[in-house]
């Protein structure tokens, strides 16, 4: 169906996430932190197998999600790859304004939030029949 990178620093949350998106047909490639996400999105672009979508912990050690977010949408290739970001913290107005104006969906990590993601990154996937513009 479409190449998903997910960056989480939580091994259990990774590899639930992973799951879920495999059982929907999903290539998963999983990156722990934010300096081996942008590691990932380098090489697939130099391998010339992009990824559709990416999932994106916010709170992360080293380089947050905040980083890695702002330095997607600063780079030519990767501004409009398709970002959820993802929360474990309740998600203040703040932070939701900021997430809209770097053109990212959010998820808290709530009940039915993997339902939630595993619907929308199909949904976000190209040539989805209910893709966004």
């Amino acid at each position: 169906m479409g190449r998903v990178l997910v960056v989480e620093d939580s091994r259990d949350m990774r590899d639930m996430l992973a799951i879920a998106l495999e059982e929907s047909g999903m290539e998963v490639t999983t990156a722990a932190d934010g300096r081996a996400a942008l590691g990932e999105l380098c090489r697939s672009q130099e391998q010339e197998m992009p990824f559709d979508v990416m999932l994106l912990d916010i709170s992360m050690p080293f380089i947050d999600g905040w980083e890695v977010l702002a330095a997607v949408r600063a780079h030519p290739v990767w501004r409009h790859l398709p970002v959820i970001a993802l929360t474990g913290q309740a998600t203040r107005p703040v932070d939701r304004s900021r997430l809209r104006g770097l053109d990212a969906v959010y998820s808290d990590k709530g009940p039915g939030f993997l339902d939630f993601v595993v619907a929308m990154t199909e949904r976000l996937m190209p040539g989805a029949r209910y893709a966004t513009p």
